[in-house]
């Protein structure tokens, strides 16, 4: 039996806000002018004002989108309420939830506690503003970590048939190509944040004549997405790379596995792109696990897995060489753990008049130097009086 139009148009109502921040959220960039409250550190520049590009917008975004999502919640909640109601389904001896959903709740309970300890570090926090509004070139408040928690929350309310997974897998589908363009274009040198019309979009009008084009602080080649680090869209790169290993070693039709294949690749030499030691140990991590898992239909269809995997890998060994680099080389920077021979800070020693450093056989002292209101740090060059001296006084 068909779903009626208008059951199909609530349901998809219901979806904007998951589509929203699985798809538009990742590409929230915009230039904010903000106050960094940081002058109470003697430490802080005395230009307390700060840039940001990455995460100011984001955050405000996702809260805006964190409201959207308690309002479609309680709507959920009413209309379920009259839907039981009026059938008088009290089995489970509630009015809203039937059975089967009740079980569920008991996966929240982990998170639940989680979200008590984020709530009362916050509150307890010495600095509860940056906690509750966020911090530095950290804009992750409290209310974010609650809106991941409401996200959960919303989806095993939204996710009950199997029209609403395939829903779901739409929209990381749909994530995963966008990202994945990016991290093509970006890892080829053609970095979209480069682009005049893209900057345009980011910044205020007459930005770009009065200060100029934005610069990358990475390499030209490194992949970062629309985010402030290369390791953040490691990780997002990661877990859509296993996402997608995932659908490929269920799927049993040609045409599927040909576009899912594709994606794949687009998503590993993104992945690679990103330079993230993390995100690549991620998703190693979690294929393993993910295959483990899947053993049983992996033999079943291996006459169709084992070439696409081949043509994946040759087609990441080729992009890779093409860039000068190396797939193994790669992977096993990503797997081995660098340690320095010695400890570059041979010593240091504090002093009533500053403290005194050898660093790399180089002795230095650094003092503070305050007068008529204005402060500023001296650093001298001293003989190596805290060389193989640690201890501080």
């Amino acid at each position: 039996m068909r779903q009626p139009t208008s059951e199909k148009t609530n349901a998809v109502f219901y979806w904007f806000p998951v589509f929203a921040v699985l798809i538009v959220l990742p590409l929230v960039s915009r230039y904010k002018l903000y106050e960094s409250r940081l002058a109470e550190f003697a430490w802080t520049p005395f230009d307390t004002t700060g840039i940001d590009f990455y995460l100011y917008y984001k955050q405000s975004f996702f809260l805006f989108l964190t409201c959207t999502l308690f309002f479609f919640t309680c709507l959920f909640l009413w209309r379920r309420f009259l839907q039981v109601k009026s059938s008088l389904n009290r089995e489970a001896g509630s009015l809203i939830f039937p059975s089967e959903q009740r079980v569920q709740w008991k996966i929240l309970i982990p998170l639940g506690i989680y979200l008590i300890f984020a709530l009362i570090s916050s509150l307890f926090s010495g600095h509860i503003y940056a906690a509750f509004t966020g911090s530095d070139g950290q804009f992750e408040s409290f209310f974010v970590l609650a809106g991941y928690v409401l996200l959960v929350v919303y989806l095993l309310f939204l996710v009950q048939t199997e029209q609403d997974i395939y829903r779901f897998l739409i929209c990381l589908l749909i994530e995963g190509i966008f990202l994945g363009t990016v991290g093509i274009l970006q890892y080829s040198g053609n970095n979209p944040v480069q682009w005049e019309w893209v900057q345009r979009l980011m910044t205020p009008r007459g930005y770009l004549e009065a200060c100029g084009p934005l610069e990358s602080t990475f390499e030209s080649w490194r992949v970062s997405l629309f985010s402030y680090n290369p390791n953040y869209a490691g990780m997002l790169l990661a877990m859509l790379s296993a996402f997608c290993l995932g659908m490929l070693s269920t799927e049993a039709r040609w045409k599927h596995i040909l576009g899912e294949g594709l994606l794949l690749l687009v998503l590993l030499i993104s992945l690679f792109g990103t330079g993230s030691k993390a995100g690549l140990v991620t998703f190693i991590a979690v294929g393993a696990v993910l295959l483990l898992f899947l053993r049983k239909k992996i033999r079943r269809y291996w006459r169709i897995l084992i070439p696409v995997g081949v043509l994946v890998l040759a087609g990441i060994f080729v992009f890779l060489h093409g860039r000068g680099a190396s797939l193994w080389t790669q992977v096993k920077q990503a797997l081995t753990l660098e340690k320095s021979e010695q400890n570059p800070l041979q010593g240091m020693l504090t002093e009533p008049d500053g403290v005194y450093f050898t660093y790399r056989g180089i002795s230095f002292s650094v003092a503070l130097d305050y007068e008529d209101g204005f402060f500023g740090f001296m650093v001298l060059e001293q003989p190596a009086q805290a060389t193989d001296n640690t201890e501080t006084e």
